[in-house]
């Protein structure tokens, strides 16, 4: 999300000293679920987005001359507890979508497919399915369901002729930081924290270097800052290993929170953590790795309630 945000910053910057250069427009998946059809969804998020009210199939038509270039965030968000089946159908919706601009961009978090053969035959199918060498050598009940799929796909372009091949779709995934990014980013993050933790900052990188897989976690960027801001308070003896680091990190987070007014203090540090426990365990009983907001919603009801 913070890539795709940044790729559309760079593309509006771009397209305000060039018009001939396409409009990046950023349309976030998750809201997908609540919309009750794909020309809901995307009408609401133009008006979220740019604050227009433009018709689906307008949009479509846009799209297909080039004048916009999509960017899609968040296909994992788009339905919860997701299965192989499911995941094949969200990608199938966003098709008609998809095929109409001749760039764009999904993105997607690397674990949410469960294997690469799922991923590659999602993106394989789409990489074909308008081909006619798509239909031979497939049984006919087969072909039956996917001449339905085709006919609805051909229903929702509003333009002609549709594209015919789509074999220039590519994969790609965000590196992980290099050593060298992890001192870059410590040297900034002092200059940012100079003065406010005095000496505790001088030993950051190795200290990172030296403690049991905390190099490893600091390659990514979200957890690179957690250990950032954690670290440094910790004392010396004390071993910053991941799970203490953590820690320290909630309670910081927890009474940042309650420095914000009396409203915050409505519900005990205490009883927050043992919402988010019992919250860790329920997600370990069913494992799932994420929630819905909906979701989340419904079990702190539940969880007060009771």
């Amino acid at each position: 999300t913070t890539f795709l945000g940044r790729l559309k910053y760079e593309l509006a910057k771009e397209r305000l000293s060039a018009p001939g250069m396409p409009i990046p427009v950023c349309l976030s998946l998750r809201d997908f679920q609540s919309a009750k059809s794909s020309e809901e969804f995307i009408e609401n998020q133009l008006q979220s987005e740019l604050g227009v009210r433009v018709a689906y199939r307008e949009f479509l038509r846009f799209l297909n001359s080039g004048r916009i270039l999509l960017l899609l965030d968040g296909f994992d968000e788009m339905g919860q507890q997701v299965d192989s089946d499911r995941r094949r159908e969200n990608f199938r919706r966003l098709v008609p979508i998809l095929l109409a601009a001749p760039k764009s961009v999904l993105t997607c978090r690397p674990s949410y497919f469960v294997t690469d053969t799922e991923l590659n035959s999602v993106l394989d199918e789409f990489s074909a399915f308008l081909s006619p060498t798509a239909l031979r050598n497939i049984r006919p009940a087969v072909k039956k369901k996917y001449g339905t799929f085709l006919a609805s796909v051909r229903t929702a372009f509003p333009f002609d002729p549709i594209p015919e091949e789509f074999g220039h779709i590519r994969t790609v995934g965000l590196r992980d930081f290099s050593s060298a990014d992890v001192d870059s980013y410590i040297e900034k993050f002092k200059e940012r924290f100079r003065g406010r933790k005095p000496g505790c900052l001088s030993g950051l990188r190795k200290r990172i270097r030296e403690t049991y897989d905390l190099e490893d976690l600091a390659k990514r960027p979200i957890l690179l800052n957690l250990i950032a801001l954690t670290l440094p308070d910790l004392p010396q003896q004390k071993e910053g290993s991941p799970s203490v680091i953590y820690a320290a990190y909630t309670d910081a987070w927890l009474q940042h929170d309650y420095s914000k007014g009396s409203v915050r203090m409505l519900i005990e540090a205490k009883t927050k953590r043992r919402f988010m426990q019992e919250l860790a365990w329920q997600m370990q009983e069913a494992n799932v790795l994420s929630l819905h907001h909906s979701d989340l919603e419904r079990k702190i009801g539940v969880f007060w309630r009771g």
